[in-house]
């Protein structure tokens, strides 16, 4: 059950937020977080009238009422505001010439009540415009007592008009009202129509965000006050420490929160005093300097596995640059150390999500990288998977191909997942370099894509250019001429599984798939161009020993033997482009030599 509502907010504001209402109350419709629509009441009789606007070929509804003087006849624009703060409050006059009733025209008294404890301000402002005028009549603070509290805007004819009117009567016109947000910080503000000092009343303040208790004990808190210790949580106590110890809130944000059992941690864009930033903690109630001071640039998304942190973000180091992160990291908490995600990606990280021990991650990025100093890597265009448990990058299943802003889980259980973005291209199916086909219980055939990535070594072009001369260009047959070699074997592309095999572990009758070819796999082990393959868990691993350097072409597994032809080495044996390798014991046989590199002349 949710018992507390957070708020986040960045500290400053981009552009003009706030409300308007139309006096045409048909334009008045109810927004996401108004209880109601605004609305419009008027005393007379004022008529609706269409009258065109300075933009070329559009018109406009308004309202108009013919008065005399003393008229008490009125219009008042009821406005939803969901937010206390301070706002400026415009109202829209539409131009005379356009209306051809410019000798009618006079002033009108506009009052409105901001709410709270503050009394009603009147400001006199004069209809006589030739062209469609904004005016400014209240800066200052509007705070909604209750949640379905409408600010009153009411106008009617000045007491003292201006001007004669027309054959004795004056006529007014109503267009909109428009507020626009200044500030959320009422602790302490003047203007020219209200002074307002620490409207909230004593209290401390705080940055980034806010959390409100929603249960039923504290239904009778009015937070138009200051509100009692008791509503105060651990994350009212992070912003306000927050909010003491920022360098700057001009450009600062919180984006990402993420709880631990003992531990809150907070990330965005921002410098503390102590040197902390963009993430820090919050622990035993006070603010807590991370590893390294933090990270170098902005923090978008934190997910909590275990006693690991991870982020993803726009930053490339630590924040003393000691260590590179690219974009994405994860942080010990017991340990207080940070590491990369193998290379990290080509790109900012805008959203984390974790399901089932593996990590989404979404950004503007083209490729995941397979170490820290690495330019490319596997081909991941705005959307990859992390297998926390064999730390390695895996396939996240079908071909995606965009900038996603954000990833996350599709049901409370974790089935599925949302992603969001500019999304170009989407496919359900997507591999590298091999598929599985197999029949379903109705015979059907099946493809599944294999649950890891394959590419080539990052930097490599995509055939091979293996430099190291093969065994086949130099093997001569005794009585051949020279020019009898073997054929050279064909060029093969990359990432390419060129050869696989089945063997059934003996020791638990768990068969396994055997991967070789022209290919790269990063391992914790190290990057690999032959494999075990798990289909159940949808890993990869290296063979135990020392790795093959080359291409593998040909893999035929005899019992526990598995017997490995093609263009490559391996430390410690010798010979080239043949090797056996025992299954059963995890070792090379060294004591089968490899082909030979060899020239005959003659009858020799």
């Amino acid at each position: 059950m949710v018992s507390h509502q957070l708020v986040f907010s960045s500290g400053s504001n981009s552009g003009p937020l706030g409300a308007f209402a139309a006096a045409d109350g048909g334009q008045d419709g109810a927004s996401c977080y108004s209880p109601g629509a605004s609305s419009v009441q008027t005393t007379g009789s004022w008529t609706q009238q269409k009258v065109c606007t300075q933009i070329p070929a559009t018109i406009q509804d308004v309202l108009a009422v013919k008065v005399a003087a003393g008229s008490t006849f009125s219009i008042t624009w009821n406005v939803y505001i969901s937010a206390s703060g301070l706002y400026d409050v415009y109202i829209w006059v539409p131009g005379c010439d356009f209306m051809q009733n410019c000798a009618a025209r006079t002033t009108v008294d506009v009052t409105i009540t901001p709410g709270g404890s503050l009394s009603p301000v009147t400001k006199t402002i004069s209809q006589q415009v030739n062209d469609d005028t904004r005016f400014l009549v209240y800066t200052g603070p509007i705070i909604p007592p209750t949640p379905n509290f409408l600010v009153p805007v009411k106008m009617q004819l000045s007491s003292s008009p201006q001007g004669t009117g027309e054959d004795g009567q004056y006529e007014l016109v109503a267009d909109r009202v428009q507020f626009e947000l200044k500030s959320t910080d009422l602790n302490g503000s003047s203007n020219g129509n209200n002074s307002a000092p620490n409207l909230l009343g004593p209290g401390q303040r705080g940055f980034g965000l806010f959390e409100w208790p929603l249960d039923n004990s504290l239904g009778s808190i009015n937070a138009t006050s200051a509100l009692p210790n008791g509503t105060l949580s651990t994350l009212n106590a992070a912003s306000q420490q927050l909010f003491s110890q920022l360098n700057s809130t001009a450009s600062s944000t919180i984006k990402a929160i993420a709880p631990s059992p003992d531990t809150l941690f907070l990330a965005g864009t921002f410098t503390l005093a102590n040197k902390s930033a963009n993430i820090v903690a919050f622990k035993s109630n006070a603010l807590a300097v991370l590893a390294q001071n933090g990270l170098n640039g902005a923090v978008s998304s934190l997910v909590l596995y275990g006693d690991t942190l991870f982020v993803g973000g726009s930053f490339v180091a630590t924040a003393d640059n000691s260590i590179p992160l690219r974009y994405i990291a994860q942080y010990s908490i017991s340990g207080n150390t940070w590491s990369p995600l193998g290379g990290g990606v080509d790109g900012p990280v805008t959203s984390l999500n974790q399901k089932n021990g593996h990590l989404s991650v979404a950004g503007n990025f083209t490729h995941v990288l397979s170490s820290g100093s690495s330019a490319t890597g596997l081909s991941a265009a705005g959307f990859a998977s992390w297998d926390i448990p064999s730390k390695t990058w895996v396939n996240p299943g079908g071909l995606f191909v965009g900038d996603v802003t954000f990833v996350g889980n599709a049901t409370a259980n974790g089935e599925g997942e949302y992603i969001a973005g500019n999304v170009k291209t989407y496919r359900k199916y997507g591999a590298d370099g091999m598929v599985s086909l197999n029949t379903d219980r109705d015979g059907q055939a099946v493809i599944t894509p294999l649950g890891v990535r394959l590419d080539v070594v990052a930097g490599t072009n995509t055939t091979s250019t293996n430099a190291r001369k093969r065994w086949s260009d130099i093997l001569m047959l005794k009585r051949q001429a020279p020019n009898d070699t073997l054929p050279r074997a064909p060029p093969s592309p990359a990432p390419a599984v060129l050869a696989g095999s089945f063997w059934t572990n003996t020791t638990n009758s768990k068969e396994v798939l055997i991967l070789g070819g022209n290919f790269s796999i990063p391992t914790p082990d190290g990057d690999v161009a032959l494999a075990i393959y798990d289909p159940d868990s949808k890993t990869i691993k290296g063979l135990e020993g020392e790795h093959v350097q080359g291409i593998v072409r040909a893999l035929l597994v005899v019992g526990n033997k598995l017997f490995v032809g093609g263009e490559f080495t391996v430390k410690g044996l010798s010979g080239s482009g043949f090797a056996v390798y025992d299954l059963q014991g995890q070792a090379w046989i060294s004591a089968i030599p490899g082909f030979q590199g060899a020239f005959f002349l003659g009858d020799q």
